[in-house]
C-alpha cells in the first residue's frame, strides 16, 4: 500500500467517521426533539388523566399539516416550561366558565349541544376538594388566540396565562406511561351519554 493510501486509511478516513457518527447522533437526538417528546409530568393539572409522575410521548409532527381542534390534549409552552392541557377554544371563540361548566359562543359544551359551525364540544373540569367551578370571561380570541385548560380548576392554564398564541402549540400527546415499560394510549374521556326519554 502506497504512503498516501496508509495516511488516507489510518487518519483521514477513521476522522471523517468519526465526525459522521457525532453528526448523525447530533441529529438522532435534535430529530426526537422536533418529531416527538417526552414530556415529564410533575404536577397534577391533568389529574386523573395523566397522574403526577407520569411520562407522556407527544407527537410533534400533528400540527404541521393540520390545525389543532378543540378536546385535544396539546403540549404548549407556558411560564413554567413545557405543559400539557387540553384544547378548547379556537381564534374567533368566545369562551368562558360558568360554575365550572365550559361554554363557547353561548353554548354549554356537555358534548350533546352543538356549536354553530355544527361541531360539538365538552369539558369535565375537576373543581378542587370542596370548592365550587370557577366562573371565568366572557373572553374573545383574536385571530391567533388559542385556549387552553387543565383538568383541575386549581391548576394554571389559559385563564392565568391568557390566551396562547399557535406557535406555543407543539403536538398532541398520544401515550402516557408510569414506569417507561408500558405505554398506554392517551384517551380522553368521553361525553356522558344522555338516556333516551320514554
Amino acid at each position: 500500500m502506497s504512503p498516501r493510501a496508509r495516511r488516507f486509511f489510518g487518519c483521514v478516513l477513521p476522522l471523517a467517521i468519526a465526525l459522521a457518527g457525532c453528526g448523525g447522533a447530533l441529529m438522532l437526538g435534535y430529530a426526537g426533539q422536533v418529531f416527538i417528546q417526552a414530556i415529564e409530568v410533575d404536577d397534577a393539572a391533568m389529574a386523573p388523566l395523566i397522574e403526577a409522575g407520569s411520562t407522556v410521548i407527544v407527537d410533534n409532527t400533528v400540527f404541521w399539516d393540520l390545525s389543532p381542534g378543540r378536546g385535544v390534549v396539546v403540549s404548549v409552552a407556558s411560564p413554567e416550561g413545557p405543559a400539557l392541557r387540553y384544547l378548547v377554544g379556537l381564534p374567533g371563540d368566545t369562551v368562558e366558565l360558568r360554575a365550572g361548566r365550559l361554554v363557547l359562543d353561548g353554548v354549554v359544551c356537555d358534548g350533546v349541544q352543538r356549536l354553530a359551525g355544527g361541531g360539538s364540544c365538552w369539558f369535565a373540569g375537576q373543581p378542587a376538594e370542596g370548592q365550587a367551578g370557577p366562573d371565568f370571561g366572557p373572553l374573545t380570541l383574536g385571530p391567533d388566540d388559542w385556549f387552553v385548560l387543565a383538568q383541575r380548576f386549581d391548576a394554571p392554564d389559559s385563564r392565568v396565562w391568557g390566551p396562547l398564541r399557535r406557535a406555543d402549540i407543539f403536538g398532541a400527546a398520544r401515550f402516557s406511561t408510569r414506569d417507561m415499560r408500558d405505554f398506554d394510549p392517551l384517551r380522553t374521556p368521553a361525553p356522558p351519554r344522555r338516556e333516551p326519554r320514554p
